[in-house]
């Protein structure tokens, strides 16, 4: 095989080398991509429209201790009774609140505290004389459990009814006035809701209000309860992982398609920069005009010959034709300069290529 042949197969084979590789490269990266997207998507859930649920109940259950008395045999009575004034020693409440829910992050935190609120009021107009606020248990945060959609709060207070009685009693002889006197109860508990969900109350009230300094043998409770049920449809999407080892697998085999990826980009633009214009001019040539051009590793003297400059390639080929000698082809790669000439008797046709003239568009076909 001639050199010249012997370079048009080198790269040619440089060039299969290349085609194969990157054909194997866009594959893998597909494949590896394809793969790994597939089982990550399939180890992801999706959720939307979701029922939300929400349940919250309070109630105070209460009994009520008496005084030494002839009368009675037993010390406490339980709720829903009369009692005489005059006998009521204290007062045990026992609030119990609760709720219920189906997401996990309605709920963030929870405070709770209970507040005593003695009120002395016009009786005809329900205009307050005097109104004092006291902190039975002080605001303190309650520790939810780990999924946060159940919670109970079971609190027990006691009253000191005497204590709360004289002030309201003592109040109304000494001023004279016409007046009802009532100690109000309270479990306040705030709720802080992720705001996503707007219809759940962030504050609930659980309340018993308690007569005071009454002229009645007997008094009655009124108590304020919570009972409140929540259904709704939610528009919010949650993700949640039904396969660690999909995501993980599927997540991996993504990177390996990057790097793949990386590699055939660069591989690309390595190649890319080993065939310069220049390279594939000359290459052009090569394989158009195969069987007339003979390579060589000499170039004759120009000074012993009869110099004509050809400017276009094709006018060298009529030249070849005219002739019908071959058209020699010299190269020197490190000075990036081809020659294609025929000699003839002492007349020398040459067709010189650079690197430069290529660039700058001085040659052509």
């Amino acid at each position: 095989m001639t050199k010249k042949g012997q370079s048009i197969a080198k790269k040619k084979s440089g060039n299969y080398s290349f085609i194969i590789k990157y054909c194997l490269s866009v594959f893998f990266f597909a494949f590896f991509a394809f793969v790994g997207s597939n089982l990550a998507t399939n180890s992801l859930s999706i959720n939307s429209n979701q029922k939300l649920r929400f349940q919250e109940k309070g109630t105070v259950n209460y009994i009520v201790c008496l005084k030494e008395n002839e009368f009675f045999d037993k010390e406490c009575l339980n709720s829903n009774m009369s009692y005489v004034a005059s006998l009521i020693k204290n007062i045990s409440l026992d609030f119990d609140y609760n709720f219920n829910d189906n997401q996990d992050d309605l709920m963030e935190s929870l405070d709770y505290e209970i507040v005593a609120k003695l009120s002395i009021e016009n009786t005809d107009t329900n205009k307050k004389y005097y109104e004092k606020e006291y902190v039975l248990a002080p605001k303190t945060n309650a520790v939810l459990n780990e999924n946060k959609k159940l919670y109970n709060l079971e609190k027990n207070i006691k009253i000191d009814y005497d204590y709360y009685n004289n002030i309201a009693t003592s109040f109304k002889s000494q001023y004279g006035v016409d007046s009802q006197s009532y100690l109000e109860v309270y479990l306040n508990v705030y709720k802080k809701v992720n705001s996503k969900y707007e219809d759940i109350p962030s504050f609930s009230k659980l309340a018993v209000t308690i007569p005071l300094s009454q002229k009645a043998l007997e008094i009655k409770f009124n108590t304020h309860e919570i009972n409140k049920n929540i259904d709704r449809y939610i528009s919010t999407e949650s993700l949640t992982i039904k396969s660690y080892f999909k995501l993980i697998t599927g997540l991996f085999l993504i990177l390996v398609s990057i790097g793949i990826l990386i590699y055939t980009l660069k591989m690309i633009r390595k190649y890319a920069k080993t065939i310069s214009k220049y390279d594939k001019f000359i290459n052009r040539i090569l394989k158009e005009y195969d069987r007339l051009i003979v390579e060589t590793s000499t170039f004759p003297k120009e000074k012993d010959y009869n110099v004509l400059i050809i400017n276009r390639f094709s006018e060298l080929v009529d030249v070849r034709d005219n002739l019908r000698t071959p058209i020699m082809f010299y190269t020197t790669k490190e000075q990036k300069t081809a020659k294609f000439y025929i000699l003839h008797d002492k007349n020398l046709y040459l067709y010189s290529v650079s690197a430069k003239d290529v660039n700058s568009g001085e040659k052509s076909l």
